[in-house]
């Protein structure tokens, strides 16, 4: 499989992976919104982002014409393959989330992965009910500063 793109004629929204090579031309619409989500206190930098970017160890994919992007990993476990969403960021994400939950499942099935994982803020426990019926709550992120 192309990790730049899913083929699926049911999905409404164009969401579209972005290759290495192809990285440059998107920075001027990326850096600002990256700068919302990877702040120091998450323990990351726009810098290292975008250098994981460059290595291909993180995928890119934009939603829309840049109306928002994700960032995700795929995890070589022990005993599985996840695909884990580092971030997301964007404008109107009601018109768009669910296609995306449609998406990284598609994906995550097309790469081999057992499942799909991600963290986030507790404002999207408003998309819980796009997962309910096959996601579980496994943990809930902390951090501490250690003093």
């Amino acid at each position: 499989m192309n990790i730049n793109s899913v083929e699926n004629d049911n999905l409404v929204a164009f969401i579209r992976g972005v290759p290495v090579n192809a990285m440059a031309s998107v920075l001027p619409s990326l850096i600002p919104m990256l700068e919302k989500v990877v702040t120091p206190k998450s323990g990351h930098c726009v810098e290292s982002v975008l250098a994981a970017l460059l290595r291909a160890d993180k995928q890119l994919w934009i939603i829309g014409d840049f109306k928002a992007f994700t960032i995700t990993t795929i995890q070589h476990r022990p005993v599985e393959r996840v695909l884990w969403v580092d971030w997301m960021s964007g404008d109107d994400m009601p018109s768009w989330m669910s296609e995306w939950a449609r998406f990284q499942e598609i994906l995550a099935k097309d790469l081999g992965c057992t499942a799909v994982e991600f963290a986030g803020r507790i404002g999207y426990k408003r998309f819980e009910k796009l997962y309910s019926d096959r996601c579980t709550p496994i943990n809930t992120l902390y951090r501490c500063e250690v003093q």
